[in-house]
């Protein structure tokens, strides 16, 4: 993680994948969220946590989930 948040103070673009959303806090400056191939949603990190309201990129994530299960 510190080489990952070195290399992005200095003006680098990093891409990361993961599994773990949790590990994404604090390095992640936007989010591509896919599901089965296709994009769902793609936003800036700060966009992302106040549109749900939510503290942590994970919580936010499954606040957009659980949403769209429901329509």
């Amino acid at each position: 993680k510190e080489k990952i948040s070195k290399e992005k103070d200095n003006g680098k673009l990093i891409f990361i994948t993961s599994h773990v959303l949790s590990e994404l806090d604090n390095l992640a400056s936007h989010i591509v969220f896919m599901e089965e191939g296709e994009v769902l949603f793609y936003k800036p990190v700060r966009t992302l946590l106040e549109d749900t309201g939510e503290p942590a990129i994970t919580d936010a994530v499954m606040k957009i989930l659980r949403q769209t299960q429901h329509e």
